[in-house]
């Protein structure tokens, strides 16, 4: 109890509302928390278990006090099922207090009732809220106000209610115009003609349970209809509309001309029918959607006359339609319609086959099989002129005795059949076909027999064409023998997947059947059974099929063999191999294709020196190597690799280091007397997750200085059982002194954001290092934790500090920069409050510059004191709502790599202008603009800055005169979200990756003419220079292209055709105003571009809205894109899953110049 007191209201208020009402209540009593929680609960739920004998005033009692004392603003729901004590007024009056609530979802069932009729209040009838109505009992609908308006209905279920005339039918349905799904069923009422005449309705169920006068019956006019069921034993079917919508119909009718209404089912896909038997003449069209038809045996006649009509069937069934109402109270009312009727069905045989039999039709399905003349000839029938025919299920009554069972099986057996696939006895033989064997032995020591017997025999008695899987888990009491002849019978068979593993390695080692280097189909081999010998091979080896390869305690006799089976894998891409004792001292591992790697030595003792493994795998993604008994030897540079888990005893890491450098994810585990600080180990530009051993923690400094973009750091010792998950130097006293880096690595300053430690022992060097990491805050309140902590904090070389109160934060940072030891004060982070004496600001800021500061942040409307602008230590500044306005002649910032400028508000032009140019050495420039600054004509000129980011958003027009000049020939990374200035000039960048350009006001001839060297392509600019626009040079590098669709559209043709290398191309709906005068269209190129034939691989299309111009350039592009890959639509519309299909089935039947490309819709 004392958990889920601690979840919030609002989570505790959603699981009272799945309980009943009283239930909820009794919660009342747990604690003073849940006194009133149940108050606010927004719905109301009461079941009257003991229905029939129940005195009136207990469901009074509840529901009357419950709704008396709810709070809660809306009542989502009522359900309320009843018994026939419940007084009708007290129903009334429960239903107008809802309404009066908001209440959207109406259930009420009232038990066999017994007290008169219930008059539904006037409100009902006009409830905008309401969104779900169930009304099931002698509710009678005879007082209604002239207009019904249920403008938010969706859903209504109408059971036994009583309409008093055909009008208010009428104006009940018109009240409700979005109205999508709809059950009626029909008591004693005095309606003659039931119309339902809603044009928004989706799905409709009619169902008439009661006799009425000769006559009567129904009208339904609901052209968007997807799905309709009609069961009527009484009434019939006077008129129907066209629905062209239709997916499925499950029609049961006893009465009435199937003139009125089979003409228009023809776009079903899925049709059920249980009719009297049709005219001759009688006008069905054509089924050409429908692919699954269901009849009842009294309907038999109707079998000829649809296949002749549906070109496409797939599916047959026959069976006698029974339907389910009240099994209890009206048993007759599950019979077919006309059972009680001799009906005459014979069977015609048609005078020509139809085309569906011949083309289409794959399953027929028998349900109650008499075995009659008729059914006979249908059965035979079918099996004598269906081609295609792959199952047919025949399945008997219940009553049928076993004897009679069989001889119908063996007159239908000798049936001659059209198809050969076709098996009527399916599941006594159909084992033997199954393409693999799949065997698991729970116990390590089952007798050897049992798994032989049942082995062997599978083998004898399988049937199938090819063995697809071979998949056996075999107790140690399996000899080898018997393995390596299972490996040589699943050969033989053309085996796909083999895996064989044992519980513990027993009988002798396997030595692998030489069959095995020449299979040509295998696809996977996994085998772990015990001690493999690899000796007697070929002289050519050929697994030219072979993906996955996983060797357990495998034993080479020589490197040439070893090295042969490998060359022999030419498509090969995963490898796990575990070294048992061999002589082996080199280890090559030579495979082009490789893309993972998991090498294991599991022996512990190092032979010598020259120990180690060589890899040449360059199409490495995953590398783990785990050996404490040697190391790397040689190790080709891998640049595809993403994730690397090392963990050597031995080795030189010169060896391997610099082939890592494109990792993103590594684990470490190294002896530290390995390392060398002069060890060239690159530069880790992608290296976002490091995980180190404890052992390795000298390895943590010198990482950390050449990994900038690091995210994520974790320490853990290995202290496990088992010797090859142990650190590799836990038997070794190790050194692990901690020597505080200077400077500040740039992955501190900028990018990590998770430091984790297992298993820690608080050493002093775990705490240095893990106090180099925390908030200022955290790191003083460390002193009260013991003596050894007390000044510890004193030394760490940050303060990030957010100002919250102006007295705590005058005298926390007063203090810390006062009792502060650490020779160099790296990082200093200041957010303050304009309340904050600019006084203490400047002082503040002059004594971080005193103690050499490397990462300054500033944060506070003021002006910035004069002895920042000679800082010579500063790396990265980040100055956000500062005043610029007096600076010095001789400002200089020698050692400035990162500005960040966040609605700093300059004097002028050319304040702005001085402070740029004062930086020798910046690489990195992230502007944020104020729409108010006082800078007109922004001039960035830095020859050497790297990745320039520019930020203003406003719709609104700055001026003629308000732009930028950007010279920066040196850029990678450019990004403009620009609203109201516009690009003045702008230098030709080569070395130029990756630009996001978003400009309202711009020339775009002038930007396009900058960025041609780019790889990755982001434009959302202005329209109106698409017409008269020449491209002024080739893309020839870019790969990824993204346009906005709302303005960029026309750009498409242009681009395409000077794009030969293009892979990726998206299309995203940005908030831009560029479009707002523009009419999107396209217009197709006259020639295929060269990318289309030649790399284009990924289309994504983000918020599609389906319009002409998108529907049009989506079809050119997967009828002309010879490797497209994928094509990708994202839409909030395709959580409809009528609308995601719809669209689906569009793109399925549109050309594709390449077949194997995949149409997603994503939500």
């Amino acid at each position: 109890m004392d958990r889920i007191s601690l979840l919030s209201d609002d989570l505790l208020l959603k699981i009272l509302s799945k309980v009943q009402t009283k239930d909820a209540v009794t919660t009342s009593l747990l604690s003073k928390r849940w006194c009133s929680l149940w108050k606010h609960v927004p719905k109301v739920t009461y079941m009257d278990l003991n229905y029939p004998n129940t005195e009136f005033w207990r469901p009074s009692l509840i529901v009357d006090k419950f709704l008396l004392l709810n709070k809660a603003p809306v009542l989502e729901g009522m359900t309320l099922t009843l018994g026939r004590t419940c007084r009708p007024t007290d129903i009334q009056t429960w239903i107008s207090f809802a309404i009066s609530r908001g209440v959207r979802n109406l259930y009420i069932y009232r038990y066999r009732p017994g007290s008169g009729l219930i008059r539904l209040p006037r409100s009902l009838y006009t409830c905008e809220t309401l969104v779900r109505l169930y009304l099931e009992g002698d509710f009678i609908m005879d007082y209604v106000p002239l207009t019904i308006c249920f403008r938010s209905l969706k859903v209504s279920t109408l059971s036994l209610v009583n309409f008093s005339s055909n009008e208010i039918v009428d104006r009940f349905f018109s009240g409700c115009p979005v109205l999508e799904d709809l059950k009626v069923v029909r008591g004693n009422d005095n309606v003659k003609i039931f119309t339902i005449a809603i044009p928004s309705l989706q799905r409709l169920t009619v169902i008439d349970c009661c006799s009425h006068v000769p006559g009567d019956g129904f009208v339904i006019k609901a052209p968007s209809l997807k799905s309709l069921t009609i069961a009527n034993k009484f009434s019939c079917c006077y008129s129907l509309v066209s629905m062209p919508y239709l997916v499925k119909a499950d029609i049961k009718l006893q009465h009435g001309d199937s003139k009125n209404f089979k003409g228009l089912l023809n776009s079903a896909k899925h049709v059920s029918l249980c009719l009297q038997p049709p005219m001759d003449s009688c006008p069905i069209g054509i089924f050409n959607q429908l692919v699954s038809l269901n009849l009842c045996t009294c309907s038999l006649d109707w079998c000829r006359l649809i296949l002749i009509h549906a070109p496409k069937l797939r599916v047959l069934r026959f069976e006698l339609k029974e339907v389910r109402l009240f099994p209890k109270q009206n048993p007759p009312l599950q019979r077919c319609c006309i059972s009680s009727v001799d009906v005459q069905t014979p069977w015609e045989q048609l005078g020509s086959v139809p085309q569906c039999l011949i083309s289409s039709l794959e399953t027929v399905e028998w349900i109650g099989y008499k075995g009659t003349q008729a059914e006979k000839k249908v059965v035979m029938y079918l099996l004598e002129n269906s081609p295609q025919l792959k199952t047919m299920a025949i399945r008997s009554l219940k009553s049928t005795k076993d004897s009679e069972k069989f001889k119908m099986l063996q007159e239908l057996s000798s049936t001659q059949r059209n198809s050969t696939k076709c098996r009527l006895s399916r599941w006594r033989y159909l084992w033997k076909h199954v393409p693999k064997l799949e065997y698991f032995d729970p116990s390590p020591d089952t007798e050897h027999w049992r798994t032989s017997r049942f082995v062997d025999r599978f083998f004898l008695l399988h049937k199938a064409l090819v063995l697809e899987t071979l998949h056996l888990t075999l107790s140690r009491n399996s000899p080898s023998i018997d393995i390596e002849t299972w490996i040589s019978v699943a050969i033989s068979r053309g085996v796909r997947n083999l895996h064989i593993f044992q519980h513990i390695p027993g009988s002798g080692p396997i030595r692998l059947p030489r069959s095995l280097y020449t299979c040509e189909t295998l696809v996977a081999l996994d085998l772990r059974p015990k001690v493999i010998i690899v000796d007697d091979v070929p002289f050519k080896i050929c697994l030219r099929s072979l993906k996955v390869l996983v060797f357990t305690l495998v034993k080479f006799s020589s490197v040439e063999i070893l090295h042969k089976l490998l060359s022999g894998c030419p498509v090969l891409e995963k490898l796990t191999m575990v070294r048992g004792d061999d002589n082996m001292k080199s280890f090559t591992i030579a495979v082009p294709s490789l893309q993972r790697l998991i090498a294991v030595d599991c022996r512990s003792q190092v032979p010598g020196d020259d120990v180690g493994f060589v890899i040449k795998a360059p199409s490495l993604k995953f590398l783990f190597i785990l050996s404490r008994c040697c190391g790397f030897r040689s190790l080709v540079d891998m640049p595809d690799l993403v994730k690397a888990y090392i963990k050597l005893g031995h080795g030189d890491p010169k060896k391997f280091m610099g082939c890592l450098t494109s990792i993103k994810s590594l684990y470490f585990c190294l002896q530290p007397q390995l390392l060398d600080s002069s060890c060239p180990i690159g530069v880790f530009s992608q290296l976002v997750s490091l995980h180190l051993c404890t052992c390795s923690l000298d390895w943590c400094r010198l990482i950390l200085r050449h990994a900038p973009k690091l995210r994520v750091l974790r320490f853990e010792q290995k202290e496990v059982n088992s010797p090859i998950q142990r650190c590799c130097s836990c038997s070794i006293d190790v050194q692990t002194q901690w020597e505080q880096p200077s400077p500040v690595p740039q992955c501190l300053i900028s990018t990590l954001e998770t430091v984790e430690w297992i298993d820690y022992k608080g050493t002093q060097v775990e705490k240095k290092v893990i106090l180099s990491y925390a908030r200022a805050e955290d790191v003083v309140t460390t002193s009260l934790l013991s003596k050894r902590w007390t000044s510890l904090w004193k030394h760490v070389p940050k303060l990030e500090y957010v100002a919250i109160n102006t007295n705590t934060t005058l005298r926390f940072v007063d203090n810390f920069l006062q009792l502060h030891k650490a020779p160099v004060l790296e990082t200093l982070h200041l957010i303050l409050d304009i309340s904050v004496p600019q006084v203490d600001s400047h002082k503040w800021v002059s004594v971080a510059i005193s103690r050499g500061v490397r990462d300054l942040k500033f944060v506070q409307s003021i002006q910035l004191p004069r002895s920042l602008y000679k800082c010579q230590s500063l790396v990265k500044l980040h100055l956000q709502r500062v005043k610029i306005a007096d600076i010095p002649l001789d400002i200089n910032f020698p050692s400035l790599k990162k500005l960040t400028l966040s609605y700093v508000n300059f004097s002028n032009d050319e304040v702005f202008s001085i402070m740029l140019s004062s930086c020798p050495v910046l690489e990195e420039l992230f502007l944020y603009r104020s729409w108010n600054d006082s800078v007109k004509k922004l001039t960035i000129a830095v020859p050497w800055l790297q990745r320039l980011v520019i930020y203003q958003y406003s719709k609104y027009s700055r001026g003629d005169d308000t732009g930028f000049v950007i010279n920066a020939p040196s850029l990678k990374s450019l990004k403009i979200f620009e609203r109201g200035s516009e690009i003045f000039s702008l230098v030709k960048m080569h070395e130029l990756v990756k630009a996001e350009i978003d400009l309202f006001i711009s020339d775009s001839k002038k930007l396009l003419r900058c960025v041609t060297s780019a790889k990755h392509l982001s434009l959302c600019l202005k329209p109106q220079m698409m017409k008269d626009y020449n491209p002024p040079g080739d893309f020839n590098q870019l790969v990824s292209l993204e346009l906005c669709t709302n303005c960029t559209l026309y750009w498409l043709n242009h681009i395409l055709r000077h794009a030969p290398n293009l892979r990726t191309l998206r299309f995203g709906q940005k908030y831009c105003y560029n479009s707002s005068d523009i009419q999107i269209k396209w217009e197709q190129p006259s020639f295929v571009p060269e990318c289309l034939i030649s790399s284009l691989e990924t289309v994504e299309w983000i918020r599609y809205r389906e319009t002409e111009a998108e529907k049009e350039v989506a079809t050119y592009l997967l009828a002309n894109a010879s490797y497209l890959k994928k094509m990708i639509f994202k839409s909030t519309a395709f959580s409809n899953l009528d609308v995601k299909n719809r669209v689906l089935m569009e793109f399925e039947s549109k050309p594709r110049s390449f077949s194997k490309c995949l149409i997603s819709l994503i939500t």
